[in-house]
C-alpha cells in the first residue's frame, strides 16, 4: 500500500491574492469587513428606493403627530423631515444609481487590496468621498443627519488610517 500524505492548505489568507503572496492578517481581516459592507450597502440603497414612497407617506400622515414628540426628537427631526422625505421620493433614482455605483467601488477597491495592489486603496477612498456627494446633493441637513455622517466618518477615518498601515504590503 502507497502512503498518502496530507497537506495541510495553508490559511485562507491567499484568498484572491497570487500563489506566492501571503497577506497581512489585518489587511485580510480589514478587507473581509470592506466585503461585508459592501454587501450591507447594497442592501441598504435597494431597501431605500423601494421604501421610499412609504416614507413620505408615513411623513405626511404623521405630521399632526410631530409637535407630540418630545423636544428631544422633535430637535433631531427638524422641521423639515417632510421635505427630505420628499426630495427621497423625487430623488430615488439617483441615489439609487450613486449608492450601487458606490458599493461597487468599494467592492472593486477590496478585491483589489486583497489582490496587494495599492490601487485598492486609492479606489476605497474614493468610494468613501462618493457618499458625502451623494448626501450633499439630494438631501437636506438636520441634525439627525449630522449624527449620522459623524458617527460614519469616524468608522471611514478608522478604516482609512488601517488601510493606510497595511500600503507597505501592496504594490
Amino acid at each position: 500500500m502507497a502512503s498518502t500524505t496530507h497537506s495541510l492548505l495553508p490559511h485562507t489568507d491567499r484568498w484572491i491574492a497570487k500563489p506566492n503572496a501571503r497577506m497581512p492578517g489585518m489587511l485580510n481581516v480589514l478587507t473581509i469587513l470592506t466585503l461585508i459592507n459592501s454587501a450591507f450597502g447594497f442592501i441598504v440603497a435597494v431597501y431605500g428606493f423601494v421604501l421610499a414612497p412609504l416614507a413620505y407617506r408615513t411623513a405626511i400622515d404623521n405630521q399632526g403627530r410631530f409637535d407630540q414628540l418630545p423636544g428631544l426628537m422633535r430637535y433631531l427631526l427638524g422641521n423639515n423631515h417632510i421635505e427630505r422625505a420628499r426630495l427621497a421620493l423625487e430623488n430615488r433614482v439617483p441615489i439609487l444609481v450613486i449608492s450601487l455605483m458606490t458599493v461597487t467601488l468599494l467592492l472593486f477597491s477590496a478585491l483589489q487590496m486583497r489582490k496587494l495592489k495599492k490601487r485598492g486603496f486609492y479606489f476605497y477612498v474614493l468610494s468613501d468621498l462618493v457618499p458625502v456627494v451623494n448626501l450633499i446633493a439630494f438631501m437636506k441637513f438636520n441634525p439627525s443627519i449630522w449624527v449620522v455622517v459623524a458617527f460614519a466618518s469616524c468608522i471611514t477615518l478608522t478604516f482609512l488610517i488601517l488601510y493606510a498601515t497595511q500600503l507597505k504590503y501592496m504594490k
